[in-house]
């Protein structure tokens, strides 16, 4: 049973528990004990998006993004070519902060029951500019384009080559 002393802060949601809330409506929640140490899990509010943190007995560190369309109580598929999760960086530049670069973890291709395809995008920032740009992309069928976001090859890329090539 939850009780809440107040609308936003801190609360004890069960044994080994701890949970923040804001506006009444959980966005942390704490865990430890048991199979898992050290288990954060934000969720953005009245979504069913996550970002879970966490590290279990014997396994390395674990960064999770969890997505889903819809709310919490009636959650629905994720669309084709959804951000499930981003890293993204940002520098200060004396007056604001500006990106810098990011990678973002998306679905590629038509999603379904059982059939999740993904990609993975790396972006950065061209000099003189604060806008991200693709600089590469890892497809569902693992063909990998830099400066094309479109690769239909193991590797496409878009400019020229300088040094060795070697294709075996």
């Amino acid at each position: 049973r939850r009780v809440l002393f107040r609308s936003s802060g801190f609360y004890r949601p069960g044994a080994g528990l701890i949970g923040i809330v804001s506006s009444n409506v959980e966005v942390a929640r704490f865990t430890g004990g048991g199979a898992n140490i050290g288990v954060l899990e934000v969720t953005g509010q009245g979504s069913n998006n996550q970002v879970i943190v966490s590290k279990h007995f014997g396994q390395p560190n674990e960064f999770w993004f969890r997505r889903a369309q819809g709310t919490s109580a009636a959650p629905t598929i994720v669309n084709t070519n959804s951000v499930v999760g981003a890293i993204r960086s940002f520098a200060y530049d004396g007056a604001n902060f500006q990106n810098v670069a990011s990678i973002s973890i998306e679905t590629d291709a038509t999603t379904g029951a059982g059939d999740m395809p993904g990609r993975i995008v790396f972006n950065t920032v061209t000099d003189g500019t604060t806008t991200l740009s693709e600089r590469m992309r890892i497809t569902n069928a693992g063909n990998v384009g830099i400066n094309t976001t479109t690769p239909n090859s193991i590797l496409t890329f878009n400019g020229g080559l300088q040094g060795k090539v070697r294709v075996d």
